[in-house]
Formats: C-alpha cells, sequence, structure tokens
C-alpha cells in the first residue's frame, strides 16, 4: 500500500513510514485559526469609525502622480510605483501622448487613475488627495 493512501477496507490513512513509532507526521489543527485575526480586523474597523486619528493611520489618501504631461517623481517614489508602470497605466486609458493628461492618481485601493481631457478637473473630485497643492489653476479650475 503507498503511504498516505486511505485503506477502503480499514477507512484510515496508513502512518508515513519516515515518522518515529507512535508519532503523528500531520500537525495538530487549531479549532478556529482565524478567530484572533478577525477580531483584530474588527476592532481596527471599530476604531476607523470612531476616530479621526485612526483613520488617519490605517488609511492611506490618494496622490497625484502626474499632473499635466510632469511625471511627479517623489510622489512616484512614495506610492512604490515605477515609470513603467505608469507608462503601462496610461497606455490602458489610452493616452497616446503625455500632454493628453490632466492628472493620474495612485487611489487607496492601489489603482491608478487616469484623468484626461480639456476641461478644468472639479476641485470636489481632488478633496483629500495628497499633492494637489502643488497644481496649476488650470488643472484645477479655479480663479485666483
Amino acid at each position: 500500500m503507498i503511504p498516505g493512501a486511505v485503506d477502503p477496507s480499514v477507512g484510515r490513512v496508513d502512518r508515513i513510514p519516515s515518522s518515529p513509532a507512535g508519532a503523528d507526521p500531520w500537525p495538530p489543527i487549531s479549532p478556529r485559526p482565524g478567530r484572533p485575526l478577525y477580531a483584530l480586523q474588527a476592532l481596527v474597523a471599530w476604531l476607523r469609525v470612531r476616530t479621526e486619528r485612526a483613520e488617519r493611520t490605517v488609511d492611506n489618501r490618494p496622490l497625484v502622480l502626474m499632473a499635466g504631461p510632469q511625471v511627479m517623481h517623489d510622489h512616484l517614489v512614495a506610492g512604490r510605483v515605477t515609470l513603467d508602470d505608469l507608462r503601462g497605466k496610461l497606455r490602458e486609458a489610452g493616452v497616446t501622448r503625455r500632454d493628453e493628461v490632466q492628472l493620474v492618481i495612485l487611489e487607496t485601493t492601489g489603482d491608478i487613475s487616469v484623468l484626461t481631457g480639456r476641461e478644468p478637473v472639479e476641485p470636489w473630485l481632488l478633496e483629500g488627495v495628497r499633492g494637489t497643492g502643488e497644481l496649476d489653476r488650470h488643472v484645477l479650475g479655479r480663479e485666483d
């Protein structure tokens, strides 16, 4: 019989021959292995909802990676995004020239949003986005 196979006449698994006599070759399985993780996740979710400080600590904020044709290299480093990743997302969005881009934003989910067009971006869409203080008026649609 093959070690580890079920013997239909007995209905049990044969012991693996390399294990010491009487030793169980399989590690014990906890009856609820994920319970501490679920409790920690519930605690963090509860804190996020109730305190702004916990929300700021746990959640990341969106980050501007590109404004117009200008790549913000320090933001790429902060967001751990490579130039190849950025180029790929621009191609996926159908961008053929950098001057078509208004904004590229690294979202909290890790997705990259590419905003194109000639109309200014409504400031409401950029609330909470890091790096918007460095943007030109024509991108934001603000009159100073």
